[in-house]
This record gives C-alpha cells, structure tokens and sequence, in this order.
C-alpha cells in the first residue's frame, strides 16, 4: 500500500514540474511572439531609412571627385576640417541605419527560429505532462482498489467498532480531550473517495457517472475546495479548502480525512493543544494553516494510507472504536460517498 502511495505522489510531483515548465515555455513564447511583432513593426520604416541611406551612398560615391575638390577649396584648415567631419557624419549615420536593418533582419530569423523550437518543445511538454497525469490517476486507481480490498476484509471488524461506539457518549480524542460520539448513517466510509466521478445531478436513480474531467488536478482542487470550505464554514479552518484539496490530490489521500479529523480533534480548529495544530499530531506541524494543514496531510499519506480505515483508526487514537466512528461521520458530512 506504501508503495502505491508513493506512486501517486511521484506521479503528481512529476505532472506538477512539467506543468510548470509548460506555463515557463509559453512565456518566453509569448515574449517572442511580442518581439516579433514589434520588429515587424520597425521593419518597414527601417527599410525606407536604410533605402535612403543607400542612396545618399551612391551620390557621394558618384560625386566623390566634386566633394575632393570642395575640400581642398576650403578658405583654412578649420574649414576643410570641418567639411571632412560633416562628410565623416554623414558617412557614419548611412552605415549605421544599414547596420541596423541587418541586425532586425538576423534577430528577427532568431526569435522566429526560437519561438519555433519553444512551441514544438511545449508541445511536447503537453504531451509528457498527459502521460504523467495519466500515470498518476492509474497510480490512484490502483490505490483506491487496493484501499477498497482493505475496507471489505476490514468490514467486520468497522461494524463492531461502530456499534462499540454507539454505547458510549464521549471518548478521549488523541489531543487528549473529552469529545461527543456519533455514529455515522453507514458502516461504509467511501474509501474510493478522491474525486473521480460524480452523481448525475439530472438523474433521479442516484447512479454515478465517471467524469474524467474531475481527475484534472485544477478542477479536482476547485470542486473539493468547495465542498471543504462548507464543512468548515465559520471555523478558524474556514477558507482553507483550497489547501486541502491541494495536499489532498499531492499526497493521494482521501480529500475529506483531514477535514474530518481536525472536527474529531479540534471541532475544526478551535480547540488546538498547539497553536496551527488541528489534528492531535504531538509535532510540529507549521507556522500558519497553510503549511500544518499540508504537512498533516503527507503525514497521513506517509503513516496512514489513502484513506479512513479501522486499522488507522487504531493507530491514530487507539483502541480506535470512538475515534473511527466519528471521523466517518464526519467524512460523510464533507461529501456523501455515493457522490465522489
């Protein structure tokens, strides 16, 4: 299981780089595809300049015997000095609007030759960045089905943790704290939760329709940051959906574990043992939400698996009866499973 877990977020960690370099490509396309426009806009005007430029090449060439004899014809040395300066003048500026229209010339052929390379380059950019996210999502396929093997053997041994649980009132939560029991409608936690599909909203009968648009990292992040954000609505977590749902599709863990388990440890952030600290985790996690909430979830990824199962229950906050059957209930507030 450990392996398929650092699977997904090598997968996701590669995506993630290539996705960037592609935004870095189209950039520096986007600067050449400027430049070139700006070039082809000096060009015609440089054209004319260095047109004329040659032209008065030519008469000076052609009269040059004329333009001889008028400085030797000078009244004093000041005078012929003075002519030659102004003929040198001349000279110099012909040469310089001929020179600047064969260096437009030669940086226009490289930036066309350099945007050429840059789209064929981000093109297949896009492609690996395909195969990468095609990898990941197999890599979390192949996880959810090995985490839902693990709910049905473990199936047995949940129903009699959620009928432990619903004998007591409270329980001790891992932050040490004295905390409600409740019983969730459904032994069954949805551990093929992620994201992967959605429920049909115009069908009545309930079915759940893959929808492969959901398995995009931007549109996974943006559904479940919603879906988060309601259930910690007014909470010092609020807001932070986003976060969540980033780790979440980072990390290949169920979106709503952590949610869940910042209300089991903390009713979402306001009672922490330690300032950032949602989650009961004795270490130090972040400086701000942001970063305890990311580091909580590598931590469930890396000690926990993908999803709520009893055995993590049991590790978390053993003997893990209570703490399993409120974390689900919990999860199924974020989103029910028959939504996923």
């Amino acid at each position: 299981m450990s392996e398929l877990q650092a699977e997904v977020v090598r997968c996701s960690d590669e995506y993630d780089t290539t996705v960037k370099h592609i935004e870095e490509l189209e950039a520096e396309i986007a600067a050449n595809e400027e430049r070139i426009a700006e070039i082809e806009a000096i060009l015609p005007g440089q054209r004319q300049r260095t047109s004329d430029s040659i032209r008065w090449q030519y008469r000076i060439s052609r009269d040059a015997p004329g333009l001889i004899e008028m400085v030797l014809s000078a009244d004093s040395f000041y005078d012929m000095l003075a002519t030659i300066q102004y003929l040198d003048i001349i000279q110099s500026r012909n040469n310089n609007e001929l020179q600047a229209l064969i260096d437009l010339d030669a940086e226009l052929t490289a930036t066309r030759q350099k945007l050429a390379e840059d789209m064929a380059l981000a093109e297949a950019e896009r492609a690996a960045a395909q195969e990468e996210l095609d990898a990941a999502i197999a890599a979390r396929e192949e996880l959810q089905a090995a985490i839902l093997a693990q709910e049905e053997a473990e199936r047995a041994e949940r129903e009699r943790a959620i009928e432990e649980a619903a004998k007591q009132e409270t329980f001790t939560n891992a932050s040490g704290q004295e905390t409600a029991v409740e019983v969730p409608p459904s032994a069954d936690t949805g551990a093929t939760g992620g994201g992967s599909s959605t429920t049909d909203e115009g069908d009545d009968s309930g079915t759940v329709e893959t929808d492969p648009v959901v398995t995009t990292r931007d549109y996974y992040v943006q559904v479940w940051s919603a879906r988060i954000d309601s259930f910690l609505a007014g909470s010092p977590l609020s807001g932070y959906g986003y976060a969540f749902a980033e780790a979440a599709w980072d990390y290949g863990v169920d979106p709503r574990w952590s949610p869940a388990i910042a209300a089991v440890e903390s009713s979402k952030g306001y009672y922490c043992f330690e300032p950032y600290n949602a989650w009961g985790w004795f270490a130090y996690l972040g400086s701000d939400w942001d970063s305890s909430i990311r580091a909580h979830v590598a931590g469930l990824a890396n000690g926990y698996g993908y999803t709520l199962t009893y055995a993590a229950a049991a590790r978390y906050c053993p003997p893990g009866d209570a703490w399993y059957s409120l974390t689900a209930y919990y999860m199924l507030q974020v989103w029910p499973t028959d939504q996923l």
